[in-house]
């Protein structure tokens, strides 16, 4: 989640569904498809330890890559300021313009800054500059948000979508060993890893169509609108991974059900991986943007409260299969995708007020925000 802030603060907004789209993309990519390394490290899963032997390194790297190669993205943000005029936009997105006669902006210069020595640039590295309000104080805060977050119709949403999500990734990943390691198919354990790398090539076809193509959708909505950028834009993000994750319950109960040929099974394998990465960039890009101000504490809902709510279900997916087959599964969890998905769609049209009114109500805390200065 600390990634996904800081990418978000390093860039622009034009900039952040590419940005955000290659993260999630590369995730989705080579964490399912480094599992095909899996029966070859493990002995076919009779000498689990291989797997952290071979993995301890890498892991080892990213951690102290992390320490090194993330910058601090927080500085203090002065007012916007625009032809000699301050201009400050509220919670309700309500920008006002502040025109003072006596000042002249025009001719002042911004500030040098100041050098540092090699030493002081070193010591940096250990010491995290905090912004005004990035006290203790404001980290317990942002638990009750969470709780906030979890109350707003249009976060919680989010993470009963990406629940119904993971329920299908669950149906489809806690079966296929079994359903292809038995008649009609009968795979060996390398082959059947296979069907992961399908899910990583889903993750990287996802990246490119919600990166690059929506991008240029949502160029073509803002200049609809008058050149401004509405929240509710993002929204056409969740088309393609919930029609996606639809697709690939559906086409796996019907390929298992009528033992198709196993290239399907892979193939709707490759539809869910294409759903994970895209529900991934789409839920990051709607909440920190419809609500700034509460972003981290938005993430922690989306991503941890989905989790929590997917792991319940799984407990119930293997009866639920036992209770009406595979067939019959795969339609009801594709139906599920697409009730959920359709929610977007009131959203689209009578969102911004409501999204607006939480703003104004609700939106001065700052505790969680981007940028809490």
């Amino acid at each position: 989640m600390t990634a996904l802030l800081i990418i978000i603060d390093l860039t622009f907004i034009h900039q952040r569904p590419n940005a955000i789209a290659m993260v999630w993309s590369v995730i989705g990519f080579f964490g399912p498809s480094s599992l095909t390394t899996v029966p070859f490290l493990t002995n076919n899963g009779l000498e689990w330890r291989g797997f952290y032997k071979v993995w301890a390194f890498p892991a080892a790297v990213s951690c102290v890559a992390t320490f090194f190669l993330f910058p601090e993205t927080f500085y203090k943000r002065p007012a916007i300021a625009f032809d000699g005029r301050l201009i400050v936009q509220s919670a309700e997105e309500d920008v006002i313009i502040y025109d003072d006669a006596l000042d002249d902006f025009s001719d002042k210069l911004l500030p040098i800054d100041p050098q540092r020595s090699l030493t002081r640039q070193l010591s940096g590295l250990f010491a995290v500059p905090r912004a005004a309000l990035g006290r203790w104080r404001a980290m317990a805060q942002c638990y009750g948000q969470v709780l906030f977050c979890i109350a707003n119709p249009m976060i919680f949403w989010v993470a009963l979508l990406n629940a119904m999500s993971f329920a299908g990734m669950m149906f489809i990943g806690d079966t296929y060993d079994e359903t292809l390691s038995k008649p009609p198919y009968q795979l060996r354990s390398h082959v059947i890893m296979l069907i992961n790398v399908c899910s990583g090539v889903g993750a990287l076809l996802s990246g490119l169509a919600q990166g690059p193509l929506m991008t240029k959708l949502l160029k073509s909505l803002s200049m609809r609108n008058k050149g401004v950028r509405e929240a509710e834009h993002y929204l056409i993000t969740f088309i393609l991974p919930v029609l996606a994750g639809a697709a690939s319950t559906l086409l796996y109960g019907v390929a298992v059900q009528l033992q198709w040929h196993f290239f399907f099974l892979f193939l709707a394998y490759g539809f869910n991986g294409f759903n994970f990465a895209g529900m991934a960039i789409a839920n990051t890009l709607w909440v920190t943007e419809a609500f700034p101000n509460w972003a981290a504490p938005a993430l922690v809902v989306v991503g941890g409260g989905s989790y929590v709510l997917s792991f319940s279900l799984s407990f119930g997916v293997m009866p639920w299969i036992q209770s009406q087959g595979m067939l019959k599964v795969g339609f009801e969890l594709a139906a599920l995708q697409l009730l959920m998905g359709l929610v977007a769609v009131p959203l689209a049209f009578w969102g911004k007020g409501a999204r607006q009114y939480i703003h104004g109500r609700w939106g001065e805390g700052r505790d969680g925000a981007l940028r809490p200065q």
